[in-house]
């Protein structure tokens, strides 16, 4: 597979994203397994297993099948605007802004199931969007299958159809069951591992506690991402104040009580309830926020803040729509800027050198060692078969290490106590380096 060369999509593997792929080696049924002691859906990683078998093992064709769910997240996403906006100039508007946002350009170039989740999650949506309950009933089922946090949309959505047919509940009976039983009987058949990860998240610090600022630091995440670039408190300026006015139609439109369309109240139910389930569990049960878990979300809150800006362009007098032209014009600009530096960014702890380089220097009767737990998976990775037939290893006293770090990818023999006498050992640092140690 030729592909351009983007540090974005060739540096190392890191943590995460090692677990993908060494989870992804091996056969399905196995995978299944190991992803039900992690308690994570197998979905991605069955698709990964059969990805890497016809494109290759290297870090870009790995990330290529999350940057190809990326641009079938555009495409889906642009089919239910059809629903949600008027003019074809501004679905085609929103839909080159979307594809540069920081956030959803960051997890098109990484080995997880982010992608997944939102693509399965926008294709039900769009289903919906053109009475296709049954599709939308399959794609909610995989995304279940993806992602713990498909609950919460599957939730959403339940949300929205009570909302739009509490009022013909009785001639809307069929229409539930075709919608809802697939996934129902998905969660039914996962629900026990994910009835465990949230009691392991509750008894570890994996995840710490968050107040109501989750909020503040979800839209800083949504709106410029975690890679930092030049233009970052421009855009996130530019962000702000689009998506108050974008929201301001809508919320109008409400305290109006105005008529407004199933779609966009579909749009409101998936930009909001996830978010609001995943505040309610955190602060009542045990945190599980993490910004990418409500990746879904993203493009509908988008979606309603192009709505609002094109009705305002629309409404609005000559100078107002000058205006706003002039503003979305700069907005993309700011993308573009930060598009750039996110492709060109370098974020990742090289460890495949730090690997390749110990490998080069090393002995068959050395051993490779990670410094910490917490880089081991890369550093294993990188070490399989390898000419030397080094394995690596972890050092653990009470052997063992934390679940919450990839626990379903350790083997028999990864972890060790304590390193034998006179030993010379590779340690593979954190931050991409190396250093010798020979032990007493």
């Amino acid at each position: 597979m030729a592909l351009p060369y983007l540090p974005i999509l060739f540096e190392s593997f890191w943590r995460d994203e090692a677990f993908s792929v060494l989870i992804a080696r091996h056969q399905p049924l196995q995978i299944i397994q190991l992803m039900m002691k992690d308690q994570s859906p197998p979905l991605y990683f069955l698709l990964l297993h059969y990805w890497m078998q016809w494109f290759g093992i290297g870090e870009a064709p790995v990330r290529m099948l999350s940057y190809i769910l990326f641009l079938g997240i555009l495409v889906a996403t642009f089919v239910f605007s059809w629903k949600i906006m008027k003019t074809i100039p501004g679905r085609l508007v929103f839909l080159g802004l979307l594809y540069l946002n920081p956030f959803l350009l960051q997890y098109a170039f990484e080995a997880r199931p982010y992608a997944l989740f939102a693509f399965t999650t926008i294709v039900a949506a769009a289903a919906l969007g053109f009475n296709q309950l049954f599709i939308a009933s399959i794609f909610l089922a995989l995304g279940i299958l993806s992602h713990n946090f498909a609950v919460f949309v599957t939730a959403a959505i339940f949300v929205w159809f009570v909302w739009t047919r509490y009022k013909t509940w009785k001639t809307s009976i069929k229409d539930f069951f075709l919608l809802f039983t697939l996934p129902a009987l998905t969660f039914l058949a996962w629900s026990g591992a994910i009835f465990q990860q949230v009691a392991r998240v509750s008894a570890s610090f994996w995840i710490t506690e968050k107040t109501s600022a989750m909020y503040y630091y979800l839209f800083t995440s949504f709106t410029t991402g975690s890679i930092w670039f030049k233009t970052h408190d421009i855009l996130q300026f530019f962000s702000v104040t689009l998506l108050v006015l974008g929201a301001a139609p809508l919320i109008m439109s409400f305290i109006k009580k105005e008529t407004i369309s199933p779609w966009t109240k579909l749009a409101v139910c998936i930009s909001l309830i996830p978010i609001i389930c995943t505040y309610i569990v955190s602060h009542f049960k045990t945190p599980i926020y993490y910004d990418r878990y409500l990746i879904a979300s993203l493009p509908f809150v988008f979606l309603l803040m192009a709505q609002g800006i094109e009705k305002l362009i629309k409404e609005g007098s000559i100078a107002w729509k000058i205006f706003l032209c002039l503003f979305v014009y700069a907005y993309a600009l700011s993308l573009l800027l930060a598009y750039q530096d996110i492709q060109q960014a370098s974020t990742k702890p090289a460890i495949n050198w730090a690997v390749g380089q110990a490998l080069q220097r090393a002995k068959p009767q050395d051993m490779i060692i990670s410094e910490s737990d917490l880089n081991f998976l890369e550093t294993k990775w990188y070490t399989l078969n390898n000419p030397l037939h080094i394995k690596a290893h972890i050092v653990s006293p009470s052997g063992t290490i934390p679940y919450y770090i990839g626990a379903a990818a350790i083997e028999p023999g990864d972890v060790i106590k304590s390193i034998p006498p006179h030993t010379t050992v590779w340690v593979i640092q954190q931050n991409g380096g190396y250093h010798k140690e020979v032990t007493k």
